[in-house]
């Protein structure tokens, strides 16, 4: 019988031993009693190195760790059957791994004492691969906010060229009087000079308002935002840039005191996307289509007796193929060529609209156009 027993022990301790996972029991003092083979040669310590060793620092690191072991006392004092985490460790050589962990009380017949059983197994490829996407989708993340800045500075160009060109009239009629001595009055200087001071004030309302957009993520305190000053703020970014692509805009947003919570600058955002991806549509289609309407239509309303605000903004682009229609919204999802996007507008936007409780639905037919609903909470009396 005992040479069946060790026979026994002996299969199930290479069973153990080889086995492709970490397998420790630990303590109450969350000491190493058991690791296998395994275990021993992951960490490439010798066993007796380990064997009644502290967890940490043995093959836990003190500091620049980014994850902690399992609350090993919880698991003592709450009696937990298992308990899930991944967790960073270290080789003896200070190479540092990632291991994802499963452990479980159990009681000790031998001398009744209670241990926890841990089995782990080896996840650091898998980490690290996903610290590499994380970092991409950070630097998309960031090349899409480059690019957004850059199609608002486009747009910007053709703001600042309106009040630029009044100031250098105003400034040249005053020069050119003094030059040939004409007789301007004060009334007359006075006046051209209030037109200057007034053109210059609104330059610096729309410098402002660019760097505000620009520094929106340092701030996402969200206020009672009027859904039509928005529209036309974010209508006051593009539209030159918009009808110098001979594109028409017609709107529709007369409605007053229509008010949501929202962070002003994240949902301006959000309708600045919607608007560069109708105007993209539109200029798309114009190239297939020569001579066909180029259009975009912003409308502002209200639903179910003012509990809610639709934005609906319609364009007469090239439409959206329905076999791609359901992917439309996923991260770095796009049809556009590499140079004119990342596939994270409409994605972003998307997500920015549902934060605040709001929905965003999309219709669409190839070569006739798209119609983006954007469904907000209203608040107040709407």
């Amino acid at each position: 019988m005992s040479a069946l027993k060790l026979e026994a022990e002996n299969f199930y301790g290479n069973i153990i031993n080889n086995c492709a996972s970490v397998i420790m029991i630990i303590n109450s003092c969350l000491r190493i009693e058991y690791i296998n083979d395994f275990g021993v040669k992951i960490f490439g310590y010798g066993k007796n190195e380990l064997i009644g060793q502290p967890l940490q620092p043995s093959i836990i690191p003190h500091q620049d760790s980014e994850g902690n072991l399992i609350d090993m006392d919880k698991i003592f004092s709450e009696n937990c059957s298992e308990a899930y985490q991944e967790c960073e460790h270290q080789t003896k050589q200070g190479t540092r791994l990632w291991l994802c962990w499963n452990c479980g009380l159990y009681n000790n017949q031998s001398n009744n004492a209670k241990q926890i059983i841990c089995t782990g197994i080896n996840i650091t490829g898998h980490h690290l691969l996903h610290q590499t996407m994380r970092k991409q989708q950070l630097l998309a993340v960031k090349a899409d906010r480059l690019r957004s800045l850059g199609e608002m500075a486009s747009g910007m160009a053709h703001e600042f060229n309106q009040p630029l060109t009044i100031i250098r009239g105003a400034a040249e009629n005053l020069l050119i009087g003094e030059q040939r001595g004409w007789d301007i009055s004060s009334e007359e200087r006075i006046e051209r000079l209030e037109v200057v001071i007034d053109q210059t004030a609104r330059l610096t309302e729309l410098i402002d308002h660019v760097r505000s957009l620009s520094n929106s993520n340092s701030n996402s305190e969200k206020v009672p935002v009027d859904c039509r000053e928005l529209l036309e703020s974010a209508l006051g970014m593009v539209k030159a840039q918009i009808y110098s692509r001979g594109i028409e805009i017609e709107t529709d947003i007369a409605y007053q005191g229509l008010k949501v919570i929202a962070n002003p600058f994240s949902l301006e955002e959000s309708i600045l996307a919607l608007l560069y991806n109708a105007r993209d549509a539109v200029q798309e289609s114009l190239a297939k289509h020569e001579g066909k309407e180029a259009k975009i239509y912003l409308k502002l309303s209200r639903l179910n007796n003012g509990r809610e605000i639709c934005i609906e903004l319609r364009d007469t682009g090239t439409g959206i193929d329905e076999s791609i229609r359901d992917r439309i919204f996923e991260p770095f999802f796009t049809s556009k060529a590499p140079d004119r996007g990342t596939g994270l507008g409409l994605s972003s936007a998307k997500n920015s609209i549902e934060e605040i409780g709001g929905k965003l639905e999309l219709e669409s037919k190839l070569a006739e156009g798209t119609t983006i609903r954007v469904t907000l909470p209203a608040i107040g009396e709407n």
